[in-house]
C-alpha cells in the first residue's frame, strides 16, 4: 500500500482514531501466557526423562533418550518461537506508537485548510495570495509527513514480521526405535472394553 498517495487527513485520521494497540497488547499476554506453559510443560518433560535415566539403566534407557531428542529439540524451538512472537508483537506497538507520535495532528491539517479556504473567499484583489501560498506548501508539508511517517511504520512492521518463522509440526517420540508399537483405534478400544 503507498501511503504516500494518501492526504494527510487520510493517514492521520487512520492512525489517530484507529482501533490502537489494546487488542495487539493482549494478544502478546496471551503469547506470553502460552510461552510459560510451554516452558513448563519442557521443563517436567525434561525432569521426566532424567529421572528414568536415574531409575533405569543399559541401552533401553539410552534407546529412549535418542528416540525423546528430535521431541525435546522441538519443545525448546517452541518456547524461543513463542517467546519472538511476543517480542515482535511488542515491536510492532513501539512502531505504532512513533507512527501515533510524529503523524501531523488533524487539527492542524483542518485548520489550515479551512484558513486557506477563508482567504480564497476574501482573495477578490488577490491581496492574500502569498498566504493562501504559505498554506499550500505547509499543507504539502503536512502530506510529505505523513506519508513518511507511515512508510517508516509499515518498515517496522514489516520487519518484525519476517522474524517469525513457520510452525513445526511436533515429531514422533518411539516409532522407529520400535519402543512404543504405534497402537490402532481398534486395539486401543479392545483393551478398554475390558
Amino acid at each position: 500500500m503507498h501511503f504516500e498517495a494518501y492526504p494527510p487527513e487520510v493517514n492521520s485520521a487512520n492512525i489517530y482514531a484507529g482501533p490502537g494497540p489494546d487488542s495487539m497488547l493482549a494478544a502478546a499476554r496471551a503469547w506470553r501466557s502460552l510461552d510459560v506453559e510451554m516452558t513448563a510443560v519442557q521443563r517436567s518433560f525434561n525432569r521426566t526423562l532424567l529421572s528414568l535415566m536415574d531409575a533405569w539403566a543399559g541401552p533401553v534407557v539410552m534407546q529412549l533418550m535418542e528416540a525423546a531428542k528430535p521431541f525435546v529439540r522441538w519443545l525448546t524451538d517452541l518456547c524461543v518461537q513463542l517467546s519472538e512472537v511476543e517480542r515482535q508483537i511488542h515491536e510492532i506497538v513501539r512502531a505504532y506508537e512513533w507512527a501515533h507520535h510524529d503523524m501531523v495532528p488533524l487539527a492542524q491539517i483542518y485548520n489550515n485548510r479551512a484558513e486557506r479556504q477563508i482567504l480564497i473567499d476574501n482573495n477578490a484583489l488577490g491581496q492574500f495570495t502569498a498566504q493562501i501560498a504559505d498554506l499550500d506548501q505547509e499543507y504539502d508539508d503536512f502530506w510529505d509527513e505523513d506519508g513518511e511517517v507511515m512508510r517508516d511504520y509499515r518498515l517496522r512492521v514489516s520487519d518484525a514480521l519476517s522474524k517469525l518463522t513457520p510452525w513445526k509440526a511436533p515429531p514422533p517420540i518411539a516409532h522407529s526405535t520400535v519402543l512404543v508399537a504405534p497402537v490402532s483405534p481398534s486395539t486401543a478400544s479392545s483393551r478398554t472394553d475390558t
